[in-house]
């Protein structure tokens, strides 16, 4: 695939494990309420943590044109369907494993939680039940199939991404058949996305309804900033480079001062634009190992941190209340949790990455993987 030959792109890596930090810290916010200490207020652009989602979707967008659009212009009908089962069996190992791991998991605490404490009757009740289970194992679960968020709360982005995966070939054999009807569909789609999204909803914060329209939005134009990447002259591009650090500013200025979403969107578009060759003082920033290795983890990080808390909240009498019951300072008590939880969310992680997204990538694709890890 053409995944294995193309030069990676780091920086790409790192803001895909910094948009992962920021999602985690968004959800943990409900750790430190246990202490009612409210982040929300005084660092609003924690609240606003959601759109880092969008970034995700955007360069999901850029990063599979960038590894297999070209493997995906064939010129007959069985060429391209060969190129596209090799890029869904990519995709499937790329995402599959973890989320059933994950899965797993959160039946294991839920069952154990119940044995404890029987008495609650939630082990297939309510919104994580036998039917929001079956529709996760497909990864169907938000395909406007359910009302609420179930089991793995952020799969909620995979299962739309699933649907992304699925149209990603047939929108390349559109651009290799019929070149204008392609681009007027990445000019118009996300523009008509996103309008509808701001005007029904008057934000992009859609995790159930209109979660399929928020992430085609965005991972088109992810496609957009490839087809602009590749077709516009570079000069021009390295000119917008010197503004990387501005775009930064304006991401956190609209979730700090509530600007419409939009705007963050566009400046993710920009800053996605302008570090895809690895080039400006903040691309040469984040592509130091550090970041990087924070993107390469990324997934496990998304994947595993709410695993974590859903033990923590299973669990919160023993953790939490009991300990505040007997005189220990609740404030106190939710900052420590908060940080141990951080901690064990980047050691399982690790884990993971090393021992199950990566093993099970490299037998299901039956080789190994050549650095870019998209």
């Amino acid at each position: 695939m053409a995944s294995t030959q193309r030069k990676e792109i780091r920086s790409h890596h790192s803001i895909r494990g910094i948009a992962a930090l920021f999602v985690l810290i968004l959800h943990m916010k409900e750790i430190l309420a246990w202490g009612e200490i409210e982040v929300g207020s005084k660092l609003p652009f924690i609240g606003k943590g959601y759109l880092w989602v969008d970034c995700f979707f955007i360069l999901s967008g850029f990063v599979l044109s960038y590894a297999y659009a070209r493997t995906l212009h064939q010129p007959n009908l069985a060429e391209f369907v060969q190129a596209s089962v090799r890029f869904f069996r990519a995709r499937f190992s790329r995402i599959y494993p973890l989320h059933i791991f994950a899965l797993v998991f959160l039946l294991a605490i839920r069952g154990s939680s119940y044995l404890i404490f029987p008495q609650t009757g939630d082990f297939f009740r309510g919104d994580n039940n036998f039917y929001s289970l079956i529709t996760n194992i497909f990864l169907i679960h938000s395909w406007e199939l359910n009302t609420t968020n179930t089991w793995n709360t952020p799969s909620w982005s995979i299962s739309t991404e699933t649907f992304a995966y699925l149209l990603f070939p047939l929108l390349c054999l559109v651009q290799y058949l019929v070149k204008p009807l392609f681009y007027i569909i990445l000019l118009l789609v996300p523009i008509l996305f996103y309008a509808t999204l701001l005007y029904l909803e008057s934000g992009l914060n859609q995790t159930c309804h209109l979660a399929l329209m928020r992430c085609t939005a965005g991972f088109l134009l992810g496609m957009v900033i490839y087809n602009v990447w590749t077709l516009v002259n570079n000069d021009f591009i390295d000119k917008l480079v010197a503004f990387q650090l501005l775009f930064v500013v304006v991401i956190f200025a609209t979730m700090q001062f509530a600007f419409n979403d939009i705007i963050a969107v566009i400046a993710f578009f920009l800053l996605i634009l302008t570090t895809a060759s690895d080039k400006g003082i903040l691309a040469k920033m984040l592509c130091h190992p550090l970041f990087v290795h924070l993107g390469m983890v990324s997934y496990s990080v998304y994947m595993m941190h709410y695993v974590v808390m859903r033990f923590a909240f299973q669990y919160k009498w023993f953790l939490f209340d009991y300990w505040v019951m007997n005189g220990v300072d609740k404030q106190l008590l939710s900052i420590t949790i908060f940080s141990v939880i951080i901690l064990v969310v980047f050691g399982v992680s690790e884990i993971t990455y090393r021992y199950v997204e990566v093993p099970a990538r490299n037998r299901l694709q039956k080789r190994k993987l050549i650095r870019v890890d998209y």
